[in-house]
């Protein structure tokens, strides 16, 4: 499932990418839909079924990428699936040129007319695709804008319709409601015994983030996505499909995964059947019978065993002998053997061994190695994403195993909870060295979005190894630490270490963590590790997410907002009139002039009111439609956030900020009028 969000200036490039999809060619066991919505006004939004009528004319046929040299030019025209009566119309005029019938399903009214908010938009689309396509596996790519934390423009789309009373409906999704989405697609997909969403595929900015993993755990089983930006064509999405099609095509493989099951480990140690006493034979003087002594009848196959038997029954699906060790075993499920034909003979293999393993073991080792298609998405994605650097442009990818996360409650909580405690075991300024290698750590760490989010686990990283240098006797020539710092720079070190531990990138065979894969492309971000974190210098204002939404995140449970909170507060800078100079003159000229009332009230009006040129800790002002955030929707003018985390006031005398509320009322009944004040003014 391919959901283009492109009712944005990315949709001339969401063409080529529609191309793409339609050259990968087909297979009859692979469905493949895509959802365009163009830029263009009053252009309805498009249903493809890619490649319906090629295999509408070659049924149980596979045509992988088309002829390489066939320079025929395809297009989508014939793979929409136009309104009910334009199909009575097609219908009538393929009647007697065609052999099969023409009855495609039809997309609701809504879903091709009318400008839906995305929300409902993409909800349609999964309910279109979970009812007319049932299918053993689901996967979905979400082409659009991204920053779904921090920000509104996830899947931005620019020609919402208004309602009924005149109000503009939203014109992006927020993270909360792409799970609920997503929850409800997966209760659908059960009740319809449909086979789960296997991955989700975020080819949009910013989206491989800790809350998003935490959001979407149980809704997939895997998401792969970027920290940073990800650009028009960069996943190869023709050579994604091609992937696909030849791993159903070949006969599949087995897995280290589906031969570890309970039962064949056993049946190949002890077993009399004939099929038991021939994997012996065949097993014999190779290691096989080693490791299968040391196996313990009734206990899970060690993972040695395991790979050992994963490589020889992929070594016997290429063995022409292998049919006629089994000649009593001809199931109707087996398809007929073609000489010479090296394809057709893994198919025949792959079915032979299939209907001669356990019942739990060929359940389990399923055609579609789901995790290994995955890790290939993810090499096609990032090795085509190398050419990139040739334009100046740096990316990075990862591949998240969402049933994982989990794992990574835990040591968040520690850190947060470590974090929280170095910033306020003492008050400022005696506690300034954690809170001054904290905000060095921010620093150093990889950070995106204009500094709104950074690398966990680069940020702890970097943490780790200061609270060490500051713990080592070289460096405590000057400063003797007291015996509560090093406890709690031990217990950050130990946090940071426990989140390193859970978030390291996974390689080769190793990859059963949270991190399946994690890479990047050019030097701007090559100290990435898979999933960042919600990280500002200083609190947003005005922004509704931070306000309402974040604290509703699942993520939240291992208390990131309140350390947030407390960060904010424990690094702002003291208001200069606080602050010990005794170089200025304490007094300001002006306070010689002015009523010192009246100036309380000009900084507090200054505080809270936004203007275009932004204001410290925001990402500018909030535009007319409620977004919060730079002028441009798209983000194309710059609205670079700051990284000072400055108070927004002048002075904190604590007689003036008392007595402020009285302090104005008397000054407007001076003029003779009352100041209406609110409850909770």
């Amino acid at each position: 499932m391919f959901y283009l969000a492109s009712d944005n200036p990315l949709a001339p490039g969401v063409i080529a990418q529609l191309k793409a999809i339609k050259n990968a060619g087909y297979h009859p066991e692979v469905n493949v839909i895509a959802q365009f919505d163009p830029h263009t006004i009053n252009m309805p939004v498009h249903i493809f079924d890619v490649n319906r009528i090629e295999k509408m004319n070659h049924p149980n046929e596979a045509n992988i990428g088309f002829p390489g040299n066939d320079p025929f030019v395809r297009n989508l025209v014939t793979d929409k699936l136009w309104p009910s009566d334009l199909n009575r119309r097609i219908r009538k005029a393929m009647k007697d040129r065609v052999d099969f019938e023409f009855e495609p399903p039809v997309p609701s009214e809504a879903m091709a007319k009318d400008e839906l908010p995305p929300k409902d938009s993409l909800e349609l689309f999964l309910q279109f695709c979970q009812k007319n396509y049932p299918a053993r596996h689901y996967m979905l790519f979400i082409v659009g804008h991204g920053v779904v934390v921090g920000n509104d423009l996830f899947l931005h789309d620019e020609h919402v319709a208004t309602t009924r009373t005149g109000n503009l409906k939203p014109t992006s999704l927020s993270l909360i409601e792409l799970a609920g989405i997503l929850d409800r697609f997966k209760t659908s997909l059960r009740r319809g015994r449909r086979g789960p969403l296997e991955l989700i595929g975020f080819h949009a900015c910013s989206m491989s983030g800790a809350e998003v993993a935490f959001q979407l755990k149980g809704k997939a089983n895997y998401m792969l996505a970027a920290q940073g930006p990800t650009y028009t064509n960069a996943w190869p999405y023709r050579q994604i499909l091609i992937r696909l099609f030849n791993d159903l095509n070949s006969g599949g493989r087995f897995t280290k995964e589906g031969l570890g099951a309970d039962g064949l480990a056993d049946s190949l140690k002890s077993g009399r059947d004939s099929f038991s006493r021939f994997l012996r034979r065949r097993f014999n003087g190779n290691g096989m019978q080693e490791l299968l002594g040391q196996h313990v009848i009734g206990e899970q196959p060690a993972p040695e065993l395991a790979k050992a038997l994963a490589h020889e029954f992929n070594a016997m699906l290429t063995d022409a002998t292998l049919p006629g060790e089994f000649p009593h075993i001809k199931p109707s499920t087996i398809p007929s053997l073609e000489a010479n034909e090296r394809r057709h003979l893994r198919l025949f293999n792959w079915h032979l061994l299939q209907s001669a393993l356990p019942p739990e073991v060929a359940q389990a080792n399923t055609r579609l190695n789901v995790k290994r298609l995955c890790k290939k998405i993810f090499d096609y994605c990032l090795f085509n994403s190398f050419d990139f650097q040739l334009a100046g442009y740096s990316c990075d990818l990862t591949l998240c195993d969402l049933n994982k996360v989990d794992e990574l409650e835990a040591p968040i909580k520690d850190l947060v909870k470590s974090l929280k405690a170095g910033l306020s075991f003492v008050p400022k300024p005696d506690n300034s060295l954690i809170r001054d290698l904290m905000l060095l750590a921010h620093l150093e760490s990889l950070s995106f979005v204009q500094n709104q989010y950074t690398d966990i686990y680069d940020f702890c990283f970097r943490l780790r190894e200061k609270c060490k240098q500051a713990r080592t006797p070289s460096s405590q020539a000057h400063c003797v630490l007291s015996r509560d710092t090093q406890k709690h720079l031990r217990q950050i070190e130990d946090a940071c270490e426990g989140v390193m531990t859970v978030l390291k990138k996974g390689e080769g065979e190793n990859d059963d963590g949270v991190i399946v894969r994690c890479d990047f492309v050019g030097p701007e971000f090559q100290y990435v590790h898979g999933l960042s974190v919600f990280f500002p210098w200083a609190e947003p204002v005005a922004n509704p997410m931070w306000e309402s939404l974040y604290k509703r995140f699942a993520f939240n449970k291992v208390g990131w907002r309140s350390f947030l909170k407390l960060y904010f507060g424990e690094t702002m800078r003291e208001p200069a009139g606080d602050e010990k100079n005794d170089v200025e003159p304490t007094s300001a000229p002006h306070d010689l002039l002015l009523d010192s009332n009246l100036l309380d009230l000009l900084q507090r009006m200054a505080s809270t009111v936004m203007n275009d040129d932004g204001q410290l800790g925001t990402a500018g002002s909030r535009d007319p439609l409620g977004r919060a955030g730079s002028r441009d929707p798209q983000g194309d003018d710059c609205d670079c956030t700051s990284i000072k985390n400055y108070p927004s006031i002048t002075h904190t005398e604590k007689q003036r900020v008392t007595a402020f509320n009285k302090q104005v009322i008397n000054m407007f009944r001076q003029f003779g009028k009352e100041l209406p004040l609110r409850r909770r003014s």
